[in-house]
């Protein structure tokens, strides 16, 4: 019998590469060439914020009336109640960073889709956030003055109740106000080089 080349290669190691890949579809992409491993740069993004999650908000019910009608579209509200965001919600508390990139800053000079989108962050050490974040920062930046942003969150999409993949999309003006809508969340939607991004980091420095 032949000695394993690798033997301590256990099944959980083997599905976190998988899973690292991008699930059987990114393992084949891999396989056949189409795609490579770049090795992730810790610590080259800059902090653009955190969000404290696991706070005592605890449904989209809850998120809803503290939003207010005015700060949250009915799009975004119907994500809000949907069982897939209330299993999204931390149970513990914990506070997270975020980066903020545009899809050119991802190295893209043309649009690209959100699966490219995606597996690109992932490559270059950036994570996706939780989708708890994008109502969390309209809470939590609320009265801020500061700079106008409009970002998209990086996130599992939220199947809405027409069967559609959504994201949570946040807003604010200078005067500190915050509004929480959505975007498309298909793998496959296309977004613009200037399109606005916010993702996960665990391993970067501040801004």
């Amino acid at each position: 019998m032949s000695k394993a080349k690798y033997p301590r290669l256990d099944l959980g190691t083997i599905e976190a590469v998988v899973n690292k890949l991008g699930g059987m579809e990114g393992l084949g992409r891999f396989l056949r060439g189409e795609t490579s491993v770049v090795a992730s740069i810790p610590n080259r993004w800059p902090i653009w914020g955190n969000v404290a999650l696991g706070t005592e908000v605890k449904t989209g019910i809850d998120f809803c009336d503290r939003l207010g009608g005015n700060h949250v579209s009915q799009g975004a509200e119907v994500l809000l109640k949907m069982p897939d965001f209330k299993e999204s919600i931390a149970e513990v508390w914990a506070r997270v960073n975020l980066v903020g990139v545009t899809v050119a800053e991802l190295g893209f000079d043309h649009s690209a889709t959100y699966q490219e989108i995606c597996q690109r962050a992932i490559e270059r050490g950036l994570s996706l956030c939780s989708a708890e974040v994008g109502p969390q920062l309209c809470l939590q930046y609320w009265g801020q003055l500061d700079n106008k942003w409009d970002y998209v969150i990086a996130m599992e999409a939220i199947t809405d109740t027409n069967n559609r993949p959504r994201l949570f999309h946040v807003e604010k003006n200078p005067s500190g106000v915050t509004f929480l809508s959505f975007s498309a969340g298909d793998p496959q939607e296309f977004y613009g080089v200037k399109a606005q991004f916010l993702f996960q980091c665990h391993n970067c420095v501040k801004g």
